[in-house]
């Protein structure tokens, strides 16, 4: 299955639930190796196909008579995909990373003339294209925000605050210490299907701009930077 079909797929189970009676298996099979390719423990997984099984009204007839029964289903299949993988040696991140788009760099620069903070939107909207559940939502803990370029943890609330006060991205849920959850944030960005994908926002701007409107448009630093990428 090709990365967008399994995204699609990921996407309507996370926010409708198991719709056709039979397909459990097959729907949480799906999930557990959705949240393995995200990097979640084995822990996380289960603790999250459990709160999956919780939010909706299945269409399964195990689920609604004998839910631990499905529980405990869940539980051996999570172990049985992480015993697998380690025996293997296997990493989840490296086919799944959806990659932006070259029309998504220049929506970025019409956020901000500031180079740096272009450059941390680049990273918080890839991060959010690669973890977004249902309604757009995906988890931002505060390991992942100071690993974003040109950020550190004496910059990332302002560059943050700047993200939600333009309206890319509002805060949906408040994080939980006890239930050890990140805030939960909602992007709101329309990503671009067409066009070149691009891995940094350097890529994007070689595409869409000539050397002249780049040096125009960035300080002589940034724009040795740029161009170092063509």
């Amino acid at each position: 299955m090709k990365e967008k079909d399994f995204k699609k797929k990921v996407c309507r189970l996370l926010e409708y639930g198991i719709e056709q009676y039979r397909t459990r298996y097959d729907s949480q099979s799906r999930l557990i190796y959705y949240y393995w390719i995200l990097g979640y423990t084995r822990e996380q997984n289960y603790e999250a196909i459990k709160k999956w099984y919780y939010s909706h009204n299945h269409q399964s007839r195990t689920w609604q008579a004998k839910p631990q029964m499905a529980l405990d289903n869940a539980l051996s299949a999570v172990n049985s995909l992480y015993r697998s993988k380690e025996a293997k040696n296997q990493r989840p991140y490296e086919w799944f990373q959806i990659q932006l788009r070259a029309p998504d760099a220049l929506k970025i620069i019409t956020f901000t003339p500031d180079y740096r903070l272009q450059k941390f939107i680049f990273s918080l909207l890839h991060y959010a294209r690669n973890k977004i559940r249902s309604l757009n939502k995906f988890d931002l803990p505060w390991e992942a925000i100071i690993r974003f370029d040109c950020c550190s943890d004496r910059s990332y609330l302002e560059k943050l605050d700047f993200c939600k006060s333009i309206g890319l991205i509002t805060k949906s849920e408040e994080c939980s210490r006890a239930l050890k959850q990140s805030r939960i944030y909602k992007v709101n960005f329309r990503f671009t299907e067409d066009g070149n994908s691009i891995s940094i926002l350097e890529d994007g701007l070689v595409l869409l701009f000539s050397p002249e409107e780049l040096r125009k448009m960035y300080s002589k630093w940034y724009f040795k930077r740029i161009m170092a990428r063509k």
